[in-house]
């Protein structure tokens, strides 16, 4: 829409009374560029309202829930230190450092606290400082006072504190005007922490419902045991070992904790013939899928086995016969976009031992076709690897014993945060990467990346996260490192996107991210069969 202004000045959360929305709106574009609904229009604009349905807005909501659960946490758990640690779950999880161990009664506390601050409506100012100011004054508050190490890092010289009520804190984006737009939250008290939920995807109106996840709960905690170990918790200690020029041994240390924990898979495939037989490995766009492959086939016939790769992607059915998504069109990430009859029935025929003539798609044609001389015969010591999105989905393999199937799920799930109250998203890493290598080596543009890799994201959610937990192990595909390697590929092109580009905003934001980095020297360390190695170039697997 385009709204004119004239007479005076005017903030969005005025101009958004006009609006007849079916959500709240919580932040907005103006002229292509994302603002707060504090934000003062002075002049006439092209306006777009974002609400919880838009990745901003849930970003937005997500971020002054949190600081919302802090300043109830900290007024009800006298003394304790609220500590932001990993999503999980489309939600996010706190540890809380108290001098109690966290009971149901504290949670429900602390929903009834948050529960009273959202119906009294407290205002959530934004307030400019300069960097030094706003260190000083964060620094007065004992239980966070390491979060004014992020601000070091900060390429302006200006910044912005929120503050609600007695609380102030720096976070890394927008917040909402008032905690009266927090209505749709819920607490669940799980592994000695918090999970704090917000809306669901599918019913704005009601929050998220929780599922354990177990599996992927076990390996965020032992990604943050390993990080404590290393002394690499947040940037500003990241940043300060690249400064010291320690960044080196961690390099090294890192490359070898891969190593080793693909060695460890390796060996649990060689005690489990039988359940090795077909290798499934999944994950979502960008995880190191390919790189992890080409290094776990190393590893087995270090152990005196022999694998065979097999391309899922020849196993599509016939163009025509894809589905179509709710928009009319061909839907090429969904599991029944997969011949899965003619899938099981090959997997079944090569795990007994008979010769198997294998497809070939033509994505030209998009048709498969079968070259009587492209056939395989496996023998025992042959364990098949396929790598696929839908490799932990039951459906895709419905028709092979579970008691053949080893289950792997691969994704970089961050060892650090920015500080504690700001953490790093495993789909900005996966983003990053992924910028990094298509412009590079697959002719896209980043605006081409960044559009197609929200398509993705939505994807992923229907046809891999719920699966994940499937897995009968998880590989853990983060660096500690690669974010400053990642900078230089990606820091420059986010900052040539032009301001009337429809991922303008987008870029804004993931440039502000990575301005926090420090960048490392490139190649002195990194081995050529590392997996960052896939998005930066020179690799020696992919």
């Amino acid at each position: 829409m385009n709204i004119q202004r004239k007479k005076k000045l005017e903030q969005l959360w005025e101009i958004r009374q006009y609006q007849n929305t079916e959500n709240m709106p919580l932040a907005a574009k103006v002229n292509n560029n994302l603002y707060p609904l504090s934000y003062e229009v002075e002049e006439e604009a092209e306006i777009t309202f974002l609400d919880i349905t838009d990745n901003d807005g849930r970003r937005i909501y997500m971020t002054s829930l949190t600081f919302l659960f802090t300043r109830a946490a900290r007024e009800i758990l006298d003394g304790a230190i609220v500590i932001v640690k990993h999503s999980l779950q489309n939600g996010i999880y706190f540890d809380i450092e108290y001098k109690e161990t966290l009971k149901s009664t504290h949670v429900r506390l602390i929903e009834k606290r948050m529960r009273q601050l959202v119906e009294e409506n407290v205002l959530i100012e934004r307030i400019s400082y300069t960097r030094e100011e706003a260190i000083k004054r964060l620094q007065e508050d004992k239980l966070s006072s390491n979060n004014s190490q992020l601000l070091r890092y900060k390429d302006s010289c200006m910044t912005h504190i929120y503050r609600c009520g007695w609380l102030q804190d720096y976070y890394y984006g927008y917040m909402v005007p008032s905690t009266g737009y927090l209505k749709v939250f819920y607490l669940h008290l799980y592994n000695h922490g918090i999970v704090l939920l917000g809306p669901s995807e599918k019913n704005p109106n009601k929050p998220t419902g929780f599922i354990p996840q177990p599996k992927l709960f076990q390996v965020y905690k032992n990604a943050s045991e390993w990080g404590k170990i290393m002394g690499i918790s947040n940037v500003h200690e990241w940043n300060c070992a690249i400064q010291s020029g320690e960044y080196r041994e961690i390099v090294r240390v890192t490359e070898a904790a891969h190593e080793k924990k693909i060695c460890e898979i390796a060996d649990m495939i060689l005690n489990n013939r039988e359940k090795g037989r077909i290798i499934l490995i999944a994950g979502p766009s960008s995880s190191g899928k390919t790189s992890f492959a080409h290094r776990l086939e190393l590893q087995l016939k270090v152990n005196g086995l022999s694998p065979i790769t097999i391309s899922m992607d020849n196993y599509f059915v016939d163009r025509e016969e894809t589905p179509l998504d709710e928009h009319g069109e061909p839907d090429f990430e969904t599991v029944d976009a997969v011949d899965i009859t003619l899938f099981n029935r090959q997997m079944a025929e090569i795990i007994a031992g008979e010769e198997v003539v294998l497809p070939t798609f033509d994505f030209v044609t998009g048709k498969k076709y079968f070259d009587p001389t492209n056939k395989i015969q496996v023998e025992e010591k042959q364990p098949i690897i396929l790598e696929g999105i839908h490799g932990l989905n039951p459906k895709l393999t419905n028709q092979i014993p579970d008691g053949n199937k080893f289950r792997i799920y691969v994704s970089p799930l961050t060892q650090m945060n920015l500080d504690s109250h700001n953490k790093i998203s495993t789909s900005d890493l996966r983003l990053i990467r992924r910028m990094a290598r298509d412009t590079q080596t697959r002719g896209k543009t980043p605006q081409a990346v960044i559009e197609a890799f929200d398509k993705l994201k939505k994807a992923e959610q229907k046809y891999i996260f719920p699966y994940q937990e499937n897995a009968d192990v998880m590989f853990n595909s983060a660096l500690i490192y690669e974010l400053s390697v990642l900078k230089k590929f990606v820091y420059p092109m986010l900052q040539s996107i032009d301001c009337n580009s429809e991922v303008y905003s987008e870029t804004r934001r993931l440039e502000k991210f990575l301005q926090f980095f420090d960048e490392m020297e490139l190649e002195i360390d990194i081995p050529p069969t590392s997996l960052v190695r896939e998005f930066i170039g020179g690799s020696t697997l992919v």
